[in-house]
């Protein structure tokens, strides 16, 4: 199944004021610093006091993780990848399928070439892992930019030309179709794919929680997991496998 990202986006942060949570919009972190056993995080709005402080920023969590360095952090081992997906037109066999059927089609999910393939209104949405995948803002000629908010990079259709021809092949239906809109945008990955969830290597009362791949797939177990570390110290189950202490100073 599916769901809308921005709906689900909405749903969560009303939970989040429910409970007594506070979001603060467009309000980006320009330091960290240490006051005793508490946290001052700085930013552009004013400073925020904080017992505990957890690292999600995406694919800024590099940038922000380097903040941690006088107080015994590490610079974060991730990188930043484009990552392509396009929507197709809408499809007339498609529409009248689902309205006879009464549901979408199911999702197809590829793991021997790494794409999924999925309705998405009246027509497909395919979402490669690409093999010659392509990294950003890793050298001094193409530096991070100070914000890329609500930006993309610019399409590279050519890169996803193996595996369009290979989803044809599977749902002719994607063969008639014109491209509706591509987008290309960052996202985060650390050395062998998975997210960092928990405690911050080497600085106290600070966790992160960041690189997800799957974003809205894998941020319910992510909460739950936060939750457990910053409240009681510990997991329910092991999560080694995506502890941010698993990388040592080899990997940067």
């Amino acid at each position: 199944g599916d769901i809308d990202p921005a709906q689900l986006t909405q749903a969560l942060a009303k939970g989040a004021r429910d409970a007594g949570g506070r979001i603060e919009r467009f309000c980006s972190v320009v330091g960290i610093e240490r006051d005793g056993d508490e946290w001052i995080v700085k930013t552009e709005k004013g400073d925020i006091r904080c017992e505990k402080v957890v690292n999600c920023g995406g694919y800024y969590a590099q940038r922000i993780g380097e903040m941690f360095k006088p107080w015994g952090g590490r610079t974060v081992p991730m990188v930043v990848m484009s990552h392509q997906y396009f929507l197709t037109e809408p499809i007339a066999e498609l529409e009248a399928w689902t309205k006879e059927k009464g549901h979408k089609m199911p999702m197809i999910r590829d793991v021997d070439i790494s794409y999924y393939l999925r309705q998405d209104k009246n027509g497909l949405n395919l979402g490669p892992y690409e093999r010659n995948c392509k990294a950003h803002w890793v050298t001094p000629q193409d530096p991070m930019p100070e914000d890329f908010s609500f930006q993309l990079y610019p399409d590279d259709l050519d890169r996803l030309e193996f595996y369009i021809e290979d989803a044809m092949e599977r749902l002719p239906a994607l063969g008639t179709a014109g491209i509706g809109r591509n987008i290309n945008g960052p996202i985060p990955y650390a050395p062998d794919g998975l997210p960092m969830v928990g405690p911050m290597p080497g600085v106290p009362n600070a966790f992160e929680a960041h690189s997800f791949t799957f974003g809205i797939a894998q941020g319910g177990g992510a909460g739950k997991v936060m939750a457990e570390w910053i409240m009681h110290g510990e997991t329910e189950l092991d999560m080694w496998a995506i502890d941010p202490r698993r990388y040592t100073d080899y990997a940067d």
